[in-house]
């Protein structure tokens, strides 16, 4: 059993090391004070086709993928922006023309969302703008 444990850590560590040489993850250590911390940083491009993430740990980089689930409280299709109430909190959305927009699991628009429909939004932060690339939509029927 020793054996078997000794050899999950030395698969471990080298495929680490591999991946790490490949570029795939990266890890950094900080010291501020005598607060140390460790980051260990998958990069997305890695695991699919999303947004890079070639900066260290903590710069001002688009964040990763994010969901939030609520009501839509407003569809401003024009600028391409959408709103959802999350618990108490109004989130806006900056919505492409190239998102995904499902209103009960049928491809649609974001001008076919209508106001009090549930809605789930995949979406990445950039600074303080959120961008939604899927909007999942609940229409109960009428």
């Amino acid at each position: 059993m020793r054996t078997f444990h000794w050899w999950v850590i030395v698969m471990s560590a080298l495929a680490f090391g591999i991946a790490l040489n490949l570029g795939l993850i990266a890890f950094s250590f900080d010291n501020a004070g005598w607060d140390w911390s460790f980051c260990l940083e998958v990069h997305p491009q890695a695991v699919s086709n999303v947004a890079s993430a070639t900066e260290p740990c903590g710069s001002s980089r688009t964040e990763a993928l994010a969901e939030a689930k609520g009501l839509i409280a407003a569809v401003r299709a024009d600028k391409g922006e959408l709103v959802v109430t999350e618990n108490v909190k109004d989130l806006t959305f900056k919505v492409s023309k190239d998102a995904k927009i499902f209103i009960n699991s049928k491809v649609s628009m974001l001008a076919d969302l209508r106001p009090g429909d549930e809605a789930i939004v995949v979406f990445t932060r950039q600074g303080q703008e959120l961008f939604a690339s899927e909007v999942r939509s609940i229409r109960k029927k009428d």
